[in-house]
């Protein structure tokens, strides 16, 4: 298709709004430049003068023009790169290790020992008051909140022996925060009974897709709540491993 033609100004503009890169040929002391958005294309007719013009594009634009507009290998074929996070960001895998009905049942430190600070252990009994009698708890719940920016995956659930009794399993994210304020976002809803996971048996809870999450200190937005139902004082454990990109 033939581009549209337009002067500088709506040229360069064109371009540093769409994040479109120049290409331009240099014919006859006048550069002849084109630039594309999908099918969409534009042109501009610039001589090569002392005109405020073209020492705009000479100075701020030229060496960052005529980039390859696609990376293809030596069979000319394109290569794609998809970007999963921010640039700088790294992937990890952030574990941690849940006994139910336990006192101080969370694991959750670095590679020397020391507590990483992200989670909160809390048992509650059967009138869902919090409770330091494990053998009254009825529900645990550990909150996890890591104190950076993040882009989550998903998660992966891991447990050697299935408890030989009901054990209900729910993750919301922001619980503490009503749904009509963006809040108490159900990732794991219905309930997951650990009992039907099997011996050494994992659940995979695939995102597809990244989601950023920001770290607020204020409204605490990305805090996740596991919350675990089950008889009076059974203990079990398994391990939750959380798919996330951070700086």
């Amino acid at each position: 298709m033939n581009g549209i033609q337009v002067n500088w100004t709506t040229f360069k503009n064109f371009c540093q709004d769409r994040v479109a890169g120049m290409q331009y040929i240099l014919l006859s002391d006048v550069y002849y430049l084109i630039a594309f958005d999908g099918r969409f294309e534009i042109t501009c007719v610039l001589p090569k003068d002392n005109s405020t013009d073209c020492v705009d594009f000479e100075t701020n634009f030229q060496a960052q023009a005529n980039k390859k507009l696609e990376a293809k290998d030596g069979d000319g074929a394109l290569i794609l790169r998809p970007k999963a996070a921010q640039a700088g960001w790294k992937a990890q895998f952030h574990a941690i290790r849940i006994s139910t009905a336990t006192q101080n049942g969370v694991y959750n430190k670095d590679k020397n020992g020391n507590d990483l600070g992200f989670c909160m252990y809390t048992m509650y009994d059967a009138q869902n008051q919090v409770t330091t009698n494990a053998a009254d708890c009825v529900k645990t719940i550990v909150t996890w909140e890591p104190t950076h920016h993040m882009e989550i995956v998903g998660g992966r659930l891991f447990q050697r022996q299935a408890p030989s009794t009901d054990m209900w399993m729910y993750v919301t994210a922001a619980a503490h925060i009503p749904a009509q304020y963006g809040g108490s976002v159900e990732f794991l809803q219905g309930g997951m009974n650990l009992k039907d996971v099997a011996d050494g048996g994992e659940v995979d809870f695939d995102g597809r897709a990244a989601k950023y999450i920001a770290y607020d200190s204020v409204n605490h937005s990305g805090r996740f709540e596991i919350l675990i139902k089950h008889d009076a004082g059974v203990q079990h454990s398994f391990s939750l491993v959380f798919e996330l990109f951070r700086p």
